[in-house]
């Protein structure tokens, strides 16, 4: 990955969590950073191709908590991810 001209390796990347969700029998493998968190409803459903941008709301107040950002599994074999907007709020 090549950002503004700087090499962004995955060594330099530091992952803060490693989620593996086993569902009917078949072992998914995904890196959460101190930005993101994960959800899981049930297998083959889930966030897909132009949820990006979208809200995760939560109800007891109708905040906004996460916001879906690109590279969407469409809900195979992975748990939705989104981006914890508190990390950028100050």
């Amino acid at each position: 990955m090549v950002t503004q001209g700087r090499d962004l390796s995955v060594s330099r990347l530091t992952f803060i969590m490693t989620v593996f969700v086993n569902m009917f029998g078949h072992t998914c493998l995904y890196f959460i950073d101190k930005i993101e968190f994960c959800t899981f409803i049930t297998y083959g459903t889930g966030l897909c191709n132009g949820d990006s941008g979208s809200g995760l709301i939560r109800n007891s107040d109708n905040t906004i908590v996460g916001l879906v950002p690109d590279g969407i599994s469409c809900a195979e074999c992975y748990p939705d991810i989104y981006t914890n907007v508190y990390s950028y709020v100050s």
